[in-house]
């Protein structure tokens, strides 16, 4: 899991990390390899292997047709590479959402630990009796503000 000591109260919530966003762009890249490789490569192997010149009976020698097994290795070899990226898409999406509860966590946490330490200064200014009250009223804004990051924070 990556470090998220980026991450303070200042943090604006949409800097958090997307996982649907990631999930979108290797969705996209995978779109575009699967439409080159399918129709290309695969449907074509595919179609030779089952009744053109790549069949079990085209080009034997002593009974084996190696062009065949060829052809098949290279089908089983899209295969697995289907299967990975199936695996990769999978793993990245839950890598990108454990670490955007992680960089979540972090950010509510350092919003909440500023809000006290703001309520704390206004306290400590409302114990003075010579207190300006255009600090207070702007403490007051600012706690305000820091209190709707943290829900925008918390509806991530």
């Amino acid at each position: 899991m990556s470090k998220v000591d980026w991450i303070t109260w200042k943090t604006d919530p949409k800097e958090v990390i997307n996982p649907d966003k990631i999930e979108e762009k290797i969705n996209e890249q995978y779109q575009n390899y699967e439409s080159y490789m399918n129709s290309m490569i695969y449907e074509q192997l595919q179609n030779e292997i089952n009744g053109g010149g790549l069949s079990k009976d085209a080009f034997q020698i002593t009974g084996i047709s190696p062009a065949n097994e060829l052809a098949t290795e290279i089908i089983k070899s899209i295969d697995e590479i289907k299967n990975t990226m199936d695996r990769l898409k999978n793993n990245v999406r839950d890598v990108s959402t454990k670490q955007k509860e992680l960089e979540k966590d972090q950010l509510i946490d350092a919003i909440e630990e500023k809000i006290e330490k703001e309520k704390d200064f206004l306290k400590n200014m409302n114990s003075k009796d010579n207190s300006d009250e255009d600090v207070k009223a702007l403490t007051n804004d600012k706690i305000e503000k820091l209190q709707e990051r943290l829900a925008a924070a918390k509806a991530l």
